[in-house]
């Protein structure tokens, strides 16, 4: 049997895989024509038995419906047994003529009503019936025994159907675990590997987060990287004779600590948990284990370890002085080290402190989209709207939401550095870019967005910073209109080319920036809302990226009962 579009995706973590195929090799290899349908008679999954008897390949039924198949009541006035069944569960059987190549077959459909998370669906049993009504035909009265029989048949093909629906419904429970398992799993700190017990430890099995570290799931699952070749050449030997002694003791699992390199060419530290997977003879086939990346904390060991041996070589030399002395240069070196640790930590607050402000406002605007998503996804599940559609939808902008978040930590860590290389980007796409991520906090403040933009106007910069710069603008301007409630809120953004430069120009109705205060908008830790709702960063952050790495303009100015900040960037040529 074809696998359902919601299971193709999926491994049920709770079904075993053999009782799965099982259940498709007998539905599949039935006599009997089995299909399910959606409420209204679309097809949804057959089996072989089923193209067999209606004469179409599985491909074709599953863009028609049983409304399209040549089948006709019999006798002709019978009740319709494909209508819209409200109970929760109703069985119906009916007799049909089913025209073939011009020959005419008669056939019994048993259908199964059934509803699930609001949706009705139909499972159906189709069987030829020819030889019975031969028999009818020449016996013209009922024979017990045969009725006997049919209803034998009747009850086999209900326990039948009560069978596979009930398979059904604990296939996509475990689906429904299997995707939220594999949400966590990929939005988390560590990646999970299962490697062949061979040379190199051949790749089978690894978490896409694994792009942590620069690499992707295609490149260890094509071969073309083995998980030896990421381990630092000082460590692989060390790691190599720690599973030999593993593979030969009874342990359970593995526990190392050893160095990686990444893609970029970083070299990170990460702890190891590995377990093994043997076969029927007690040989191990595979390993499988989650890592985790420890770099910070190694390092932290390492400055810790090279401070008490600064603290003992200190301490040597102290107890070297004189010995009246001894007192008082314990004394300065409590003191001293009193101080210094005071510095330190100081320092790290100061600059944790000055990145957390960062973060947090760059932060911000995507984690309210994301809360949106979520809360028209509840809504939408509430009210039995939610499709297919609907959540991958709802995921790709999570995720892209989510990738956003993690190039800002890029953006921040890069933001100083002269290294970076400009690219030549389209401001369309950087508008279309940033109001992606905008539009449910957007919708969600009922602003209404226009977009005049030359898709052939270019800049050179960098286009994630030029995007982020877009959304601190946009994201003020929402919170503007929200705060002075605004009647029918609008937003216009213009992109065009003007004496050899490309501008965007982004211009709301939200009354303008009073007077007083225009000129210092700019200015690090300005902000007119407390410290709850700003931190006088983001503009702040906007003009340098514009000014300092693009060679840009970034200005601001009242015009028509509202503010427009305008970017000026030079023009590839």
């Amino acid at each position: 049997m074809r696998k359902s579009k919601e299971g193709s995706e999926a491994n049920p973590g709770s079904m075993p895989e053999e009782k799965l195929k099982q259940l498709e090799f007998f539905i599949d290899n039935i006599s009997d024509a089995v299909y399910w349908t959606t409420s209204d008679g679309r097809f949804l999954n057959v089996n072989a038995a089923a193209c067999t008897m209606l004469g179409y390949s599985r491909e074709e039924l599953l863009s028609m419906s049983v409304r399209d198949i040549n089948l006709t009541y019999y006798p002709a006035d019978a009740q319709p047994g494909f209508v819209k069944i409200k109970q929760t569960s109703n069985i119906q059987c009916a007799e049909f003529h089913n025209t073939r190549a011009g020959v005419v077959t008669p056939v019994e459909i048993t259908s199964n009503c059934f509803a699930y998370n609001g949706v009705e669906y139909v499972c159906a049993a189709a069987r030829d019936i020819s030889g019975r009504k031969r028999m009818e035909d020449e016996l013209r009265h009922p024979h017990d025994e045969q009725e006997k029989r049919v209803e034998e048949r009747t009850l086999a093909l209900q326990n039948t159907n009560e069978l596979l629906q009930h398979e059904i419904n604990e296939r996509k429970k475990s689906e429904q675990v299997l995707r939220q398992l594999n949400l966590v799993l990929e939005n988390s700190p560590v990646v999970l590997f299962r490697c062949k017990a061979s040379c190199d430890w051949p790749v089978e099995l690894v978490s896409g987060n694994v792009i942590r570290f620069g690499y992707t799931p295609e490149e260890f699952l094509s071969g073309a990287i083995t998980y030896s070749s990421i381990i630092h050449p000082q460590d692989l030997e060390k790691v190599i004779s720690e599973m030999e002694k593993y593979t030969a003791s009874a342990d359970v699992q593995l526990l190392q600590e050893y160095r990686i390199i990444t893609k970029g060419g970083d070299i990170r530290w990460i702890f190891d948990q590995t377990v093994s997977e043997r076969n029927e003879a007690g040989e191990i086939t595979h390993y499988q284990g989650v890592i985790f990346d420890v770099t910070d904390r190694k390092r932290a060991e390492e400055s810790l370890r090279k401070s008490e041996e600064r603290l003992k070589q200190q301490k040597k030399m102290l107890e070297e002085l004189n010995s009246t002395l001894e007192k008082r240069v314990q004394e300065e070196v409590t003191k001293n080290r009193e101080k210094d640790i005071a510095l330190i930590q100081q320092n790290r607050q100061a600059t944790l402190g000055e990145m957390l402000d960062h973060i947090a406002h760059q932060w911000k605007q995507p984690l309210n989209s994301i809360a949106l998503i979520v809360q028209y996804l509840k809504e939408s599940w509430s009210c039995g709207e939610l499709t297919d559609e609907d959540v991958e939808e709802s995921v790709g902008k999570t995720m892209a939401l989510v990738e956003h978040m993690a190039q800002t930590i890029d953006v921040f860590r890069s933001f100083y550095r002269p290294e970076k290389e400009q690219a030549v980007y389209r401001l369309k796409d950087s508008i279309d870019s940033a109001l992606s991520f905008m539009a449910p906090a957007l919708r969600f403040h009922g602003i209404e967005v226009e977009i005049d933009a030359d898709p052939g106007v270019s800049a050179i910069g960098y286009p994630n910073e030029y995007a982020q710069v877009l959304l601190n603008i946009l994201t003020n301007a929402r919170d503007t209109f929200k705060e002075r409630n605004v009647d029918n809120p609008m937003l216009k953004l213009e992109a065009f080319s003007e004496n050899d430069k490309a501008v965007v120009a982004i211009t709301d109705n939200a009354g303008g920036i009073p007077e007083s205060i225009i000129g210092k908008i700019f200015d690090l830790f300005f902000t007119t809302r407390g410290t709850k709702d700003g931190t006088g960063i983001g503009l702040y952050m906007s003009k340098n990226i514009i000014e300092k790495n693009m060679r840009g303009k970034l200005s601001a100015a009242n015009v028509d009962g509202g503010a427009q900040f305008r970017i000026e960037l030079n023009m590839p040529g």
